[in-house]
């Protein structure tokens, strides 16, 4: 029995899940300088671009569940199910700053029903995969790559 190109995406996204969590990342991208003054390294933790991404990520995310919560909008609940492990493994992926808040809202217009939430799935999608191709950080282009397919997985669900 040859399985359907949606088992086949949905396998795939979880198996990238569950490598990217069995990934650790520890060592600095770059050698430590004692020349480095606290202002410096404060203004680099800003403008990291994975801080950034992984912060954009997170706002998506809790935005999409939010929206695929209301009543009568999230048949089923795939996208509900889907996002609440997306969040489980970026807060995995964001270790100790975790605590970080992300950005309010995605930017994305709120409209109810299950048609406006594919639109707003659709755009998330794609504003994933293009994170994933910006992230420096091997592992946390994988996770993000993985979220765009699971969304893509989902969306392609009858």
């Amino acid at each position: 029995m040859r399985p359907s190109r949606r088992a086949t995406m949905t396998a795939s996204g979880v198996a990238v899940l569950g490598l990217t969590a069995c990934t650790t990342d520890s060592s600095p991208t770059s050698p430590d300088t004692s020349a480095s003054t606290p202002s410096a390294t404060t203004q680099a933790a800003e403008e990291d671009p994975d801080r950034v991404a992984l912060d954009r990520a997170v706002a998506l995310t809790t935005d999409l569940l939010s929206q695929a919560g209301q009543p009568g909008v999230d048949i089923g609940g795939r996208f509900a199910a889907l996002h609440t492990t997306h969040l489980a493994a970026l807060d995995r992926a964001a270790g100790a700053s975790a605590s970080a808040s992300p950005s309010p809202g995605s930017g994305l217009p709120s409209l109810p029903g299950p048609r406006a939430l594919r639109k707003r799935e659709l755009a998330a999608q794609r504003e994933l995969a293009h994170l994933a191709q910006e992230a420096a950080s091997g592992a946390l282009a994988r996770l993000l790559a993985s979220m765009s397919a699971g969304i893509a997985a989902c969306l392609s669900a009858p």
